[in-house]
C-alpha cells in the first residue's frame, strides 16, 4: 500500500500541491480583504504584531496587556519570525506566513497518507484536509501563533511513525516555541512512545523535554511576567484558582470535572471536530492519547470560546485527528477491501463536503467578499483616520482599530479601559499614562455586546477619561468616533456628543413621536454636512422621571416616493454618554454625522427601536 519513490511528481502528489497553493492563495485573500475593511474584531492580532514589533525594536513589552508579552503566552516563536517582519512591517505577514504554514500542513497529510496507505488514499485525505471547516475558520479568525502547530505536529508524527528520531525531535522541539501548553503534548508523547514499547530515547526526551519546559515557562517565567495581571485560572473557575486545586478537584471530584466536559456545547465541539471525517479518528484511539491533558484544558473552561471551532482552540487537535484518521483508514482497508475502499471513498467525499456546507464556511466567506468589495465610505472614513494618525501616537481604540495601528509602542485596548480591569482578571485597569487619541467605533462587537464587555455602568470610565478638557472630538461620523488630546494642535467639532435644550425644533411635516427604550424622540433635523455625502443628523430625545435602559435604534430614510435612501443602526450618545446617562425630565440634542447624500427636505425618518442589552450575570 506504500507509493514507490519517483524522481517525479505523481499525479496525485501533483494534485495535493497545487489544492495546498490554491487553499493558500484565496485564505491570503479574504485575510487581506477581512483586514482591510477592519473586520478583525478581537484583540490577537494586534498583540502578536505590536509584540513583534517590539522585538524589533529591542523591547519584550506589550501595550496592550501592560506586561511583557511572554507573561501572556511563551510565544518564542515570536523572535526568530521579527527580523522577516522587520521587513515586510505589516500585521498582513502573520496572516499570509499563517495560511501558507496551514497550507503547506496539507503535504505533510499527503505524505502521512502516502507512506501509510498510497497515494490515491493520500490526496482524498489532503482534499478532506483542506475543505476541514475547524481549520478554515482557524485560519480567518486572527493570527495565533498556536497554529503553526498544524504542520509541526503532522510532520512530527510522520517521523514518529517513520521512526527518524532526528527529525521528529527538531519538529516537535519548534512545536514547543508556539505555546506553553505544547510542552503538554511532549510529556505524552513521551508516554505514547512508552506504550508503544519504542526505545529509550522515545520516551524519555519528549517527556523530559515537556516537563522541563513546562516547569519553567508555566511555573517560573508566565507568572514572574505577568505579575498577577493575567489569571488564566479563571476560566477554570468551578474547579479552582491554581493548577493544584484543579488537579485536586479533579482526582476528588471526578463526577464533578465530568459534568463540567460533557456540557452540551463541548459534546458539540467534539463532534464537529470528528464528525468531518466520519469519526475515522476514533480507530486509532492511541494516537488520541497526547491530547488528553489539552483535552481536559478545553472542557473544563467555562470560556464558551474554547468550545467551538470558530476560533483557534481546536490547533492541537487537528493533526492527531488527521494522522489517527489516516491510521483508522488503513485499518479498515484491511478489511474486505473490494467493499470497503468504496465505501471509504464516498465516505471522504460525503463528510467533509456536508461539514463544509454546513458549518458555516461559505457564510463567513461571503461575508468577507461582500464586506470587501463593498463601497463604504465608512471604511474609507476609517483608513483615512487611521492613516493619518502620527507613528509615535499613544492609541487607546477599540479592537477592529488595533491591528492597523499594532506598529508602535503605545497601543492600548479600550475594553481594557471600558471594563475597568484585565481581560480574564479581577485585577484594576489604570489609565494609560500617555494617551494622544483615543479611537472606538460604537457598533464594536465585542466591546459594546452583551455577549462581549458590556455593562450599563462601563460608559462611566470613558467619561471620566474625557472629563478632561484636554480632550477634543475630532471626529463624530456614523459608529467612527474619535477624540485627541489638544496639545496636538487639533481643531474641535464644534457639536459635542450630546447637549441639553429647553425646547426641541417643530417636527417635520407627519413626524410622529416614537418612544425607544422609555425615552421619546420628539422631533429630528436633517442638516446640511462638511461633504456632499454627509449630513447631520440631530435627534432630540425627551428623558422620563425614571433612569433609563441603554438601547440603540434602526434608522431608515425614505423619499417621498417610499425608496430608502439610507439604514444604519446609531447608538444614542454614542456610547460616551449612553441614555442611561442622560437626566431625568430632559431634553436632549442627540448628534451625529451619517453618509447620505440625500437632500435635507425630500426625505422622512422612521426608527425603530433595539431592544436594551442582556447583561451577563
Amino acid at each position: 500500500m506504500t507509493c514507490p519513490t519517483s524522481k517525479r511528481l505523481s499525479k496525485p502528489a501533483l494534485a495535493a500541491i497545487i489544492a495546498a497553493v490554491t487553499y493558500t492563495v484565496i485564505l491570503s485573500w479574504l485575510c487581506t480583504l477581512k483586514y482591510l475593511s477592519f473586520g478583525y474584531d478581537d484583540f490577537d492580532l494586534a498583540i502578536d504584531a505590536q509584540s513583534t514589533w517590539n522585538i524589533c525594536h529591542g523591547s519584550l513589552e506589550s501595550s496592550i496587556h501592560r506586561i511583557p508579552f511572554l507573561g501572556n503566552h511563551m510565544r518564542l516563536i515570536l523572535f526568530p519570525l521579527a527580523p522577516l517582519y522587520a521587513i515586510f512591517k505589516t500585521p498582513l505577514f502573520f496572516l499570509y506566513l499563517q495560511s501558507m504554514a496551514l497550507g503547506l500542513a496539507a503535504w505533510g497529510i499527503f505524505l502521512v497518507a502516502r507512506k501509510q496507505i498510497s497515494e490515491g488514499w493520500a490526496l482524498h485525505f489532503v482534499i478532506a484536509f483542506l475543505v476541514y471547516p475547524p481549520l478554515i475558520h482557524m485560519n480567518l479568525y486572527e493570527f495565533h501563533p498556536i497554529a503553526f502547530v498544524v504542520p509541526l505536529f503532522i510532520f512530527m508524527l510522520h517521523f514518529y511513525l517513520n521512526e527518524r528520531f532526528g527529525l521528529y525531535c527538531v519538529f516537535l522541539v519548534v512545536a514547543l516555541l508556539c505555546q506553553e501548553n505544547v510542552s503538554l503534548i511532549a510529556v505524552m508523547m513521551g508516554i505514547l512512545a512508552l506504550m508503544n514499547r519504542r526505545a529509550k530515547r522515545w520516551v524519555v526526551t519528549p517527556l523530559l523535554l515537556g516537563l522541563f519546559y513546562f516547569s519553567i515557562a508555566v511555573l517560573v517565567i508566565m507568572p514572574r511576567l505577568s505579575g498577577g495581571t493575567i489569571q488564566l485560572y479563571n476560566i477554570y473557575g468551578e474547579m479552582g484558582g491554581s493548577m493544584p486545586e484543579i488537579m485536586e478537584n479533579m482526582i476528588m471530584h471526578p463526577i464533578k470535572a465530568l459534568g463540567i466536559m460533557l456540557e452540551p456545547d463541548k459534546l458539540n465541539f467534539l463532534i464537529l471536530l470528528f464528525a468531518p471525517i466520519c469519526f475515522l479518528s476514533c480507530l486509532a484511539p492511541g494516537l488520541l492519547l497526547p491530547l488528553l491533558p489539552i483535552l481536559a484544558q478545553r472542557l473544563l473552561s467555562i470560556r464558551p470560546s474554547e468550545s467551538t471551532i470558530m476560533h483557534h482552540y481546536q490547533a492541537e487537535f487537528i493533526p492527531f485527528l488527521f494522522v489517527a484518521a489516516i491510521i483508522g483508514a488503513r485499518r479498515i482497508l484491511k478489511y474486505r477491501p473490494e467493499f470497503t475502499a468504496r465505501l471509504l471513498a464516498i465516505i471522504l467525499v460525503a463528510f467533509p463536503l456536508t461539514a463544509f456546507l454546513t458549518c458555516h464556511v461559505l457564510s463567513a466567506t461571503v461575508e468577507i467578499v461582500r464586506t470587501g468589495f463593498r463601497h463604504d465610505p465608512l471604511i474609507a472614513r476609517k483608513t483615512y483616520v487611521v492613516r493619518n494618525i502620527e507613528d509615535d501616537a499613544a492609541v487607546l481604540a477599540s479592537f477592529e482599530f488595533q491591528p492597523q495601528l499594532a506598529n508602535r509602542q503605545h497601543l492600548y485596548s479600550l475594553h481594557h479601559l471600558y471594563t475597568g480591569h484585565y481581560t480574564l482578571s479581577t485585577v484594576p485597569y489604570p489609565t494609560p499614562v500617555k494617551l494622544d487619541y483615543l479611537v472606538l467605533d460604537t457598533m464594536d462587537r465585542l466591546t459594546f455586546s452583551h455577549e462581549g464587555y458590556y455593562h450599563p455602568d462601563n460608559y462611566r470610565n470613558l467619561q471620566k477619561l474625557l472629563s478632561s478638557n484636554e480632550w477634543l472630538l475630532i471626529e463624530n461620523t456614523e459608529s467612527l468616533v474619535v477624540f485627541r488630546k489638544q496639545t496636538r494642535g487639533s481643531e474641535p467639532i464644534n457639536r459635542p456628543l450630546i447637549q441639553y435644550v429647553k425646547r426641541a425644533p417643530a417636527a417635520p411635516a407627519g413626524w410622529q413621536p416614537v418612544k425607544s427604550g422609555k425615552c421619546t424622540l420628539l422631533s429630528y433635523e436633517l442638516l446640511a454636512g462638511e461633504s456632499n455625502n454627509t449630513k447631520q443628523l440631530v435627534l432630540y430625545w425627551q428623558t422620563p422621571a425614571l433612569p433609563v435602559s441603554d438601547f440603540n435604534i434602526h434608522i431608515n430614510m425614505l423619499q417621498s416616493n417610499g425608496a430608502a435612501t439610507y439604514e444604519s443602526i446609531i447608538a444614542p450618545g454614542s456610547r460616551i454618554h449612553p441614555p442611561q446617562s442622560w437626566k431625568p425630565h430632559s431634553i436632549v440634542k442627540d448628534n451625529h454625522t451619517i453618509f447620505t447624500s440625500a437632500p435635507t427636505d425630500a426625505v422622512r425618518l422612521v426608527v425603530s427601536a433595539i431592544p436594551a442589552y442582556v447583561v451577563k450575570p
